[in-house]
């Protein structure tokens, strides 16, 4: 059953909310994150991130500013929650010898005007003949946005 009720439109038996909403917040990097919900799904998801890289003998490169946007539809279950998962083999575009492997996972929960979850980025760096030279990771971060 769909109610319009002061121009929002509710679906009544899961109580998700089917009008286009966008949520605002941050993550535990203290980086921004926002979300968009339409028709029962999650449309936009995209946060800033920190990723802390290492070399092959374990030792600290450094960190480095990221950003992750995700467009397309991901339906909302009866209880709000959402999942992603995306694994990708990629060259590298600025150094043509080399490629990575990212995996990366968020999920999350809508109610009402509040929306939270986690997010885990893992990026691992190959030679073309496949030596394994470094990795940078986001750890799990935990991410919190309000709509209105």
């Amino acid at each position: 059953m769909i109610v319009v009720c002061a121009g929002a439109v509710f679906a009544v038996a899961t109580g998700v909310a089917l009008a286009a909403t966008l949520y605002t917040g941050s993550t535990s990097q203290d980086e921004a994150v926002a979300l968009k919900t339409s028709g029962g799904a999650v449309t936009l998801f995209k946060l800033l991130l920190t990723e802390h890289c290492r070399n092959p003998s374990g030792g600290s490169t450094g960190s480095t500013a990221g950003h992750y946007t995700h467009r397309g539809r991901l339906g909302l279950n009866r209880f709000g929650h959402f999942f992603h998962r995306v694994a990708k083999r990629r060259l590298l575009t600025a150094q043509k010898n080399q490629r990575f492997n990212v995996t990366i996972s968020f999920e999350g929960t809508v109610r009402g005007r509040h929306a939270s979850g986690t997010f885990k980025g893992v990026f691992r760096f190959f030679t073309l003949s496949g030596r394994y030279v470094g990795s940078c990771t986001t750890g799990t971060v935990s991410w919190s946005a309000h709509s209105g």
